[in-house]
């Protein structure tokens, strides 16, 4: 409770557990830009490409403008 994002470091890499994404959609939207994705035997839902992209390119960190171009190019390859 009162936790918006939660990060957590697991055997699989790093997860990030959003209860927001301010400036991209609310959580009510998010249904809707969701895949769903086998993560060690456990089915979950995650992010579609262009949705993650988005909170990426808004977030703006170091880290996510270093992640930007190897996403678009997936992205890309796939189109």
């Amino acid at each position: 409770r009162g936790l918006r994002n939660l990060y957590l470091e697991t055997d699989l890499g790093l997860i990030d557990l959003l209860g927001e994404l301010p400036d991209v959609c609310s959580f009510e939207d998010l249904a809707g830009r969701t895949v769903e994705m086998d993560v060690g035997g456990f089915a979950c839902r995650v992010l579609d490409l262009d949705t993650l992209i988005r909170s990426k390119e808004v977030a703006n960190r170091d880290r996510d403008r270093l992640a930007l171009p190897w996403l678009r190019a997936i992205r890309d390859a796939r189109s």
